[in-house]
């Protein structure tokens, strides 16, 4: 079976004059941690779509 998946590429954000990804990502961690919920997770990543400008974007799941 050939499946072919299109849609954003999800990259790891650069790092940018505009913004710390890196603290960024401490606040992320530190929020998921006060919600105290096992298996919550957050992710700040770069999605570029069809090749045009990376754009920051965040992910996360917080289990009910």
């Amino acid at each position: 079976m050939d499946c072919d998946l299109q849609g954003p590429e999800i990259t790891p954000l650069p790092q940018s004059t505009q913004f710390d990804i890196t603290e960024i990502s401490r606040y992320i961690a530190r929020v998921l941690e006060q919600l105290n919920k096992q298996d919550a997770y957050g992710l700040f990543a770069g999605v570029r779509v069809n090749g045009g400008q990376v754009v920051p974007i965040l992910i996360f799941e917080i289990p009910k």
